[in-house]
């Protein structure tokens, strides 16, 4: 690709290797395409305004993430506010985001958890063509992975199983506590306990809860959707919290 470049003869052996993405022309494209591999950036991952790589996974018609996001800027280079103490948490009515334990390591294994104003905010969170999933795209995957409705019609069985992470803290080969119920990943969606930062200020329930936004509207004054699962069931949930809770984000394919 070099030599093509600063136009030095190239036989047809190495204009098939520059041209990367095989589409018979070396362009910006090839070297935009170099740039991925060498970052690690491929066509099962995606990477946010940080340079953070994510996996993703094809599950019915939906490509969402397969890890948690931990992005720190919004897409416009501006920083989400964090390092707020409990009680500076508590006083919050506008975007912030914290890592659990206020432990920078947690970041990296859990990623960061966002209150719903930083969801909500048009310069946006998620990497360039995803979004926050809507109420109607959870229903979406519910469907596909075979969920069946039980009780008040909003928690579905089989598909929470579907959707964690295998293994345990206890097992030491996990990030659930026993007895991580009906886990077995076949969708590959790789749910983790992250657990959630409460309009308190307080940290709770890290290897027992994941629970993930949703951007449909308001159902209550401050009170906005959400998804969760427990590491005690195989169901996935469907509930409410207020916009000051900090809760882990996944984000789904335009």
């Amino acid at each position: 690709m070099v030599s093509f470049i600063l136009g030095e003869p190239t036989d047809e052996y190495e204009y098939s290797a520059a041209d990367i993405n095989q589409d018979g022309l070396i362009n910006i494209l090839d070297v935009v395409q170099l740039v991925n591999i060498i970052l690690g950036v491929t066509q099962n991952t995606i990477n946010d305004i940080d340079g953070n790589v994510y996996e993703t996974i094809q599950i019915g018609e939906q490509l969402w993430m397969a890890e948690n996001l931990k992005v720190t800027h919004y897409n416009n280079g501006d920083e989400i506010p964090t390092g707020y103490s409990a009680s500076e948490w508590a006083a919050i009515w506008d975007d912030a985001y914290a890592v659990y334990d206020d432990d920078p390591s947690n970041a990296e294994i859990y990623g960061n958890l966002y209150n719903y104003y930083t969801v909500d905010d048009s310069r946006g969170i998620c990497p360039e063509y995803y979004h926050i999933p809507t109420d109607d795209e959870w229903y979406a995957l519910l469907e596909y992975l075979g969920g069946a409705p039980s009780g008040s019609g909003e928690n579905w069985l089989i598909a929470g199983g579907k959707m964690k992470d295998v293994g345990t803290i206890e097992n030491g080969d996990g990030l659930w506590h026993t007895p991580n119920e009906g886990a077995t990943n076949e969708s590959g969606f790789t749910a983790i306990p992250a657990g959630f930062r409460l309009y308190d200020g307080q940290y709770y329930e890290r290897g027992y809860y994941s629970i993930y936004w949703s951007s449909t509207a308001e159902y209550y004054s401050d009170a906005f959707f959400m998804w969760y699962l427990l590491h005690d069931d195989s169901k996935l949930f469907r509930g409410l919290f207020d916009s000051q809770t900090g809760l882990s984000v996944r984000c789904l394919k335009d």
